[in-house]
């Protein structure tokens, strides 16, 4: 079943924790698949999946707009990959 993984920062849509972590990983410039070490590196604030029911709003600074779903929306509506982030 598909989650909505986040590390405190980064979200994304992956099966498993360690699905996950092979999406993140080229974007910080690890290879994959996740050796234990680098699995180690990208924990940051350690990985945890969010409620399928919670709202997640989601704002495009591009476009200077807001949209507010439920993560299971959202998970429903993007699939598996990277979703967003709270950094950028």
């Amino acid at each position: 079943m598909l989650k909505l993984w986040s590390n405190g920062f980064d979200f994304i849509i992956a099966h498993t924790q360690l699905e996950a972590l092979n999406i993140i990983a080229p974007i910080y410039g690890y290879k994959i698949p996740v050796v234990k070490r680098d699995a180690e590196e990208l924990e940051c604030d350690g990985w945890h999946t969010l409620d399928d029911d919670k709202e997640f709003v989601f704002f495009d600074e591009e476009k200077d707009t807001k949209d507010k779903k439920t993560v299971r929306e959202w998970v429903k509506l993007n699939g598996i990959g990277y979703f967003a982030s709270s950094e950028y």
